[in-house]
């Protein structure tokens, strides 16, 4: 089972960032309610479909927030995988998604206050399963690098350094002799995420005013860059990170700018970049 240390260092990283989400989803689904209301459908299935879609979203965010919570601390605790790691960690992430938290109540109490006959929550079910299995295969990606990662810190010779990158990207071993080979998994939907994210960003900033305490024009440049990485067939996992990154910590203290920055830190969670 899982060393006691790392199961505490992570459920208090899941748990800072599920209060987060919570109170983000509860700020969603009220602004969903007056955009409905704004426009006379607030008791509608429309409204009800709306709601559901965004718990369905929710769901997998925190999914990713499950996982790479564990990445980061198995990675940077130098953890040995043991035989049960994987099915150990699917058991966290199952445990972390409940079916009676927040995401699966607020469509049902939305549809029991509109007196639909509907049950939503028969989607948000789907969509626990759907991310469980997803998520399910990144662990077991993750655990066999870290197999791998222990294999060859046994059989390398010295100098011979093995890095490894763990989330989106396999790995990358450098050494004498050794070429290094890179292996990058961007699901499509994923990528679209992070497109849609970064133009709202680009967005965002081009309506802000010039000044001299912010490099408007730098930070659009650096979306640009990221915009063009990620449309490449095998984008640059290093650089793309750190672009996003810097991003991220440029606009993460502009009041105007919380929702998009929210947005793009939750289209970075399956990329494993965790932004503030």
């Amino acid at each position: 089972m899982l060393d006691s240390k790392v199961a505490e260092l992570t459920d208090r990283f899941i748990q800072t960032q599920f209060a987060e989400r919570r109170q983000q989803l509860a700020h969603e689904i009220l602004s969903t309610a007056q955009l409905f209301n704004s426009r006379g459908t607030l008791h509608s299935s429309m409204h009800l479909q709306k709601v559901t879609e965004i718990c369905r979203h929710e769901v997998e965010i925190r999914g990713w927030i499950v996982h790479n919570a564990h990445v980061r601390v198995l990675f940077q605790l130098a953890v040995d995988p043991y035989p049960e790691l994987s099915r150990d960690l699917k058991g966290r992430l199952s445990y972390f998604l409940p079916l009676g938290d927040d995401y699966a109540q607020t469509p049902r109490e939305v549809a029991g206050r509109l007196g639909l006959q509907s049950s939503p929550e028969i989607r948000i079910h789907e969509t626990c399963d759907h991310v469980l299995a997803k998520i399910g295969t990144e662990i077991d990606l993750f655990v066999e690098t870290l197999i791998r990662q222990r294999q060859q810190r046994t059989d390398q010779t010295e100098g011979n350094p093995v890095y490894i990158f763990h989330s989106s990207v396999g790995a990358v071993q450098t050494g004498l002799g050794s070429v290094a080979n890179v292996v990058q998994y961007i699901g499509a939907q994923d990528k679209e995420t992070l497109l849609q994210a970064l133009l709202l960003v680009r967005d965002a900033l081009s309506q802000l005013p010039d000044t001299a305490s912010f490099p408007k024009a730098d930070i659009i440049e650096l979306v640009n860059d990221a915009d063009a990485e990620i449309k490449k067939p095998s984008p640059n996992r290093t650089k793309l990170s750190s672009v996003l990154t810097t991003i991220g910590n440029s606009i993460q203290t502009l009041g105007t700018l919380q929702s998009v920055y929210q947005a793009l830190k939750v289209a970075l969670l399956p990329f494993g970049i965790m932004l503030p």
